[in-house]
């Protein structure tokens, strides 16, 4: 099972601020 941090951001990606965006990319 994935980290929470992987689910939030491939499943609310396009609805996700830019700073948030980074850190899922970053992470």
């Amino acid at each position: 099972m994935p980290p929470v941090n992987t689910v939030i951001c491939l499943s609310g990606f396009h609805n996700m601020r830019d700073e948030l965006r980074l850190m899922c990319y970053n992470h």
